[in-house]
């Protein structure tokens, strides 16, 4: 009894208790940066307030320092003669200047993450559709990160065409939190090899899975249902962002829509699962997490035929079901002779509401790369459905190498699809 008794007591002294607290960021700014349009900081504020609400972190007993090395190896702006602001968006929002060339204390400064702002004008001028990147600074042994780099650019023209500048700034927090970009201990299931398969032809292609993702699948399964689904399939093998195929509109795939994207439990289950070391980093908000899932219509109700095959499997196996996000055989014939014809979509509320919707099937001629991140060679219509060779869509394709060269309908690519009901599913009109 007494042996029992002093080994519980011995336990209870090592047991390391949890401390969370709302994510509270501090941006450091130098006085040179180019300015910004009011809506680009506008919205970063909002984000970061919003982040609160969204998102906690687990404080370590540990000294909550970033010290002058951890900042000198993540960005720039650790000289001492970069004249440097300290912003804070908590209650006691106030900005003022900061030297960072001893390092920074966290704790002292009232916040539990720094996000250092810089502008890489060589990054910037060598992708012309580039707007901003984050990355996690480097980790102290297991303790989550406690700062990050945000890479602007200011390019005004880029910046006024966009529209979701508020998911940008969420997506690229949650890059800086270490999203997509901290090796895990250990892994399971890390890819698959398998056919993607056309009416006469077919190719092997390779598919990179998600590392931190064991509750994600679970909500994945659900989603799309498919209770085989192996793993969170990635945008390819780096493992930063989910696939763009697979994903659509969810707030963590590569290219973001231009009107909203999804905060959903896939990305949050991501991000909570993230960590090296016993003890969980984040946790986020599942109430508010779930209203966006909630509203997530991209692939729910698809099917293992969407999320595990090819795009021509899927079609064939919606016989006298409605094929999308792809147009079938039928609907580009139809699009040969009638070019100016839409394509009939309709999607069922939970109350019971039929909604119709007029949409477009997609034809280019040019592509922006001929190989997908999984391997997948270009392929035009034609090589995709043989009754399209006499026509005027047979040296076509259906999509970009982003979206596997299949036959989407225009408005998804496009991201001209807003309004879809909570809960809706795509039915057979």
């Amino acid at each position: 009894m007494y042996t029992r008794i002093f080994t519980e007591l011995v336990l209870l002294t090592i047991v390391e208790c949890d401390h969370w607290e709302p994510l509270n960021v501090a941006l450091v700014t130098p006085k040179d940066i180019p300015r910004l349009p009011a809506k680009v900081t506008e919205e970063m504020r909002g984000v970061i307030l919003e982040m609160r609400s969204l998102i906690s972190v687990q404080i370590f007993d540990s000294d909550p320092m970033i010290s002058k090395t951890v900042i000198k190896q993540c960005t720039k702006l650790w000289k001492p003669n970069v004249d440097l602001y300290l912003d804070r968006f908590d209650e006691m929002e106030s900005s003022h200047s900061v030297d960072l060339s001893e390092g920074f204390d966290t704790a002292r400064n009232g916040v539990n993450f720094v996000l250092f702002v810089q502008v890489n004008y060589t990054r910037c001028d060598s992708d012309n559709g580039l707007l901003a990147s984050a990355a996690p600074c480097s980790l102290s042994e297991n303790i989550r990160p406690l700062s990050g780099r945000l890479n602007i650019c200011p390019h005004e023209d880029r910046w006024r065409a966009f529209k979701a500048v508020h998911d940008l700034f969420r997506h690229e927090l949650l890059h800086a939190l270490g999203f997509g970009l901290i090796l895990p201990e250990s892994s399971s299931i890390k890819s698959r090899k398998f056919q993607w398969n056309y009416s006469d032809r077919k190719q092997k292609i390779k598919s990179e899975y998600m590392d931190f993702s064991k509750v994600a699948l679970n909500f994945a399964r659900r989603h799309f249902a498919c209770s085989g689904l192996r793993g969170i399939e990635a945008e390819d093998a780096d493992k930063t962002h989910l696939s763009e195929y697979i994903f659509g509109n969810e707030l963590m795939t590569p290219i973001l829509s231009n009107e909203k994207n999804y905060f959903t439990f896939i990305s949050a289950s991501i991000l909570e699962e993230t960590k090296v070391g016993t003890r969980q980093w984040y946790k986020t908000n599942r109430m508010l997490i779930l209203a966006e899932t909630k509203s997530y219509w991209y692939g729910r109700k698809w099917g293992c035929e969407f999320v595990e095959k090819s795009c021509t499997e899927y079609i064939s196996s919606r016989t006298n079901q409605s094929t999308f996000p792809f147009c079938n055989e039928n609907d580009l014939l139809q699009l040969s002779l009638y070019p100016s014809n839409p394509k009939m979509v309709c999607f069922l509320t939970n109350t019971g509401q039929l909604l119709k919707f007029d949409f477009h099937c997609n034809a280019q001629y040019y592509l922006r790369a001929r190989t997908s991140p999984t391997g997948l060679k270009a392929i035009t219509l034609s090589e995709q459905f043989p009754s399209l060779y006499a026509s005027k869509l047979a040296k076509m394709y259906g999509s970009d190498y982003i979206h596997r060269f299949c036959p989407f309908i225009q408005e998804v690519i496009r991201d001209r699809i807003v309004n879809i009901p909570e809960s809706a599913i795509v039915v057979r009109c």
